[in-house]
């Protein structure tokens, strides 16, 4: 016997093209999640972004010199509904829980956006003998995700 009786979870959700319902029925424990995303525009915007190492090797002294602009990030991320539900059940003998998850995600007229423009990872190195300069690792993305839901049950 679970530790409380539970018949049924039910959420509702409202969007603008009708009503929409889930739920559960028979189970131990449940989350249940809604997300409406109603007509709102997620943004998310990146104009003339840079990462510059600025080397002058012509003074005599400058001879030899070794540069790297490694391992950079310039991101833009746009995401309108994002879930993560987990339910971690534990129970002793002789009980065995049960469990469910219900995720709805909704976007209703909404839009994910995201841009860069005009962005750029380097060096600027001038003249010098033996010098090294190296550009490499760096990484420079847009991302857009209108929906994204991540559910898990582990016992």
């Amino acid at each position: 016997m679970p530790p409380f009786p539970v018949q049924k979870y039910y959420l509702k959700l409202a969007a603008n093209t009708g009503a929409r319902s889930l739920g559960v029925d028979d189970t131990d424990y449940a989350a249940l999640n809604s997300q409406v995303n109603g007509g709102t525009l997620t943004l998310a915007l990146i104009s003339d972004a840079g990462i510059t190492q600025e080397i002058d090797d012509y003074d005599v002294s400058n001879d030899d010199v070794t540069s790297t602009v490694d391992g950079n990030t310039i991101i833009a991320e746009a995401i309108s509904n994002d879930a993560v539900n987990l339910i971690s059940l534990s129970a002793g003998n002789p009980s065995r829980p049960s469990a469910d998850i219900v995720s709805l995600q909704y976007n209703d007229g909404s839009a994910a956006v995201a841009s860069i423009s005009g962005a750029q990872i380097g060096t600027n190195a001038y003249g010098g003998s033996g010098s090294r300069h190296s550009v490499s690792g760096n990484t420079i993305s847009a991302t857009s995700i209108g929906n994204r839901g991540v559910n898990g049950i582990t016992q």
